[in-house]
């Protein structure tokens, strides 16, 4: 058990660590977040970022999945109304999925949404937590009472030695 409490904080600093986030500038400690944000997906091709930066001044342009979020100590626990979109800095103009598909060399329905759109980090910390937890729970009620799981079928007692 010790262990596991051990991991928990473990778990969730890895995930923070590895979650993109967008910069937002602040005074003090943000501890609640909504709004938008734009998930990095990829590159546009060479010649229409060229285009891009050469006809409407836009630097670095590139393929996002821009949508809704609700999160706590910059970790979402839940996102909603995503859109593909092509993005620069805090600017995003919506994209259908053909177009977007497109844009990254794939067919639509090869395209997925980001990982971490489909699978917020805090609620994903929050769901594998508490099944250790249980899990954890149920162990030690179960080796407090003596009792050892039985792994025959039917629930029966394996035979003796």
């Amino acid at each position: 058990m010790r262990m596991l409490l051990r991991a928990v904080p473990i778990l969730a600093a890895g995930l923070y660590l590895l979650t993109p986030s967008t910069a937002e500038a602040r005074r003090g400690i943000v501890f609640i977040q909504t709004g938008n944000t734009v998930k990095d997906v990829g590159a546009l091709p060479p010649d229409m970022e060229a285009a891009l930066e050469q006809n409407a001044g836009i630097t670095d342009p590139r393929v996002g999945y821009l949508h809704d979020r609700f999160g706590v100590f910059w970790l979402d626990v839940w996102t909603w109304n995503g859109q593909w979109c092509i993005y620069a800095g805090d600017a995003a103009d919506v994209i259908t999925a053909d177009q977007a598909a497109q844009l990254l060399g794939t067919s639509a329905d090869k395209l997925s949404v980001p990982f971490w759109y489909r699978f917020p980090p805090l609620f994903v910390i929050i769901v594998v937590g508490g099944t250790l937890l249980a899990s954890a729970a149920i162990i030690s009620k179960v080796r407090s009472q003596g009792e050892t799981p039985s792994l025959a079928a039917g629930g029966e007692e394996p035979p003796p030695e």
